[in-house]
């Protein structure tokens, strides 16, 4: 990606269980210098591990590894919803855990229960959670309030019109 587009921002990717479960963050810092990350995302799909046969449950742990990479990454650390949204509290959290960058990525864009519903998931479930979260105008409204933070708004964002409300709420 860099030789196509120097300039461009690379983000890498990581899951919330994986940064809970790392031992030591020399593999992550190995893969953000390689792809010569501008920041490292860390994606919360609980709801979606949950649906997935072969979902990663072990939740205990993930404030502590986010902080853990907020400290020693050596670039920014973005935490996004995979279209649940943040609640303030969550967020708070997550800034009293150093982070400084959240993409509350609610609900009203992709429906990842959905997805695993098309993946054979148990119907029961996936039906029941499929519009499941914060819609993202609420939970842009609640994360905009802390200080400190960057906000980006993902999530049911489908137009020009949503993207300039989302703009004027704060992200």
């Amino acid at each position: 990606v860099r030789e196509i587009h120097p300039d461009g921002v690379v983000v890498g990717n990581i899951g919330g269980v994986q940064a809970a479960s790392m031992r030591e963050i020399g593999p992550i810092r190995r893969m953000a210098e390689v792809i010569r990350a501008d920041a490292m995302a860390v994606h919360l799909n609980p709801l979606q591990e949950l649906l997935q046969p072969e979902g990663d449950r072990r939740f205990s742990g993930v404030l502590k590894g986010i902080e853990r990479l907020v400290r020693d990454l050596g670039v920014p650390v973005i935490v996004k919803e995979v279209g649940c949204g943040i609640s303030a509290e969550v967020a708070r959290r997550l800034a009293g855990a150093g982070v400084r960058m959240i993409d509350v990525a609610g609900a009203g864009g992709t429906s990842w229960a959905g997805i695993e519903s098309f993946r054979g998931a148990r119907r029961s479930l996936t039906d029941l959670f499929w519009d499941w979260g914060i819609p993202t105008a609420d939970s842009l409204r609640e994360v905009c309030r802390i200080p400190g933070l960057t906000v980006i708004a993902s999530g049911g964002i489908d137009s020009g019109i949503t993207m300039a409300k989302a703009l004027a709420m704060g992200a």
